[in-house]
């Protein structure tokens, strides 16, 4: 891990709240730095439009199969039928500005090997709590969203673009439950991943550890 140029998402350490899940975020980049990344290079999250992502069309299609034999009827979702409803010219409308996106990600990610979020603000929810993924990607758009922490963002942003991830944890909260950090790379660039996730697990061991019941 020492020749990999590692970056971060300063902002995401930056807006923790949680006393235990910033201190454990910054204990996590002093491990990081005593086992060889000598430097995080930061990375800037472009400002991107994110009601784009077509991801229920998609499922549509990948499900098709199996809801028409009826398959699909006890699955969350049921196959996303609503797909079926979203104008053609509409979905590739949305598919060329997420090219657009993907691009402006692509070159705000291209000066690291791989690069840190702080995923989390208390152990119990997804990366900067809420905002990221399918839903922020399908969001309505009579109804205008909530402004979204840089987290969030590029949360969103990574999954319409395919980067690839890994979720460590790396300590744990006053209530037992696990903090943590995702480490994101550049699509097909899984092994600096598993590598720098690998060597943080080693030198931490967070991962073997069991949680305990606060209730006896």
């Amino acid at each position: 891990v020492k020749t990999l140029k590692v970056g971060y998402i300063k902002e995401s350490f930056d807006e923790l709240t949680n006393a235990a899940a910033k201190r454990n975020a910054a204990a996590a980049l002093e491990t990081l730095r005593s086992i060889g990344v000598a430097t995080f290079v930061p990375v800037t999250v472009p400002e991107m439009a994110m009601n784009l992502g077509g991801l229920g069309v998609e499922a549509t299609v990948f499900f098709d199969e199996l809801a028409r034999a009826g398959r699909m009827k006890e699955a969350r979702g049921g196959g996303r039928p609503n797909g079926r409803l979203i104008p053609a010219v509409e979905y590739l409308q949305s598919q060329r500005v997420r090219m657009m996106m993907m691009t402006a990600l692509a070159e705000a990610t291209s000066h690291v090997d791989a690069y840190l979020v702080a995923s989390n603000n208390n152990g119990m929810g997804g990366p900067g709590g809420s905002g990221g993924g399918r839903g922020a990607a399908e969001a309505p758009a009579a109804e205008p969203q909530r402004p979204q922490t840089p987290a969030q963002r590029h949360f969103t942003m990574a999954n319409l673009a395919c980067y690839p991830a890994i979720n460590v944890p790396n300590g744990f909260s006053e209530t037992g439950s696990p903090t943590n950090m995702t480490i994101f790379a550049q699509p097909y660039r899984e092994m600096e991943i598993l590598a720098l996730a690998k060597a943080f697990q080693d030198a931490t061991r967070f991962h073997l550890a069991r949680p305990t019941r606060l209730d006896g």
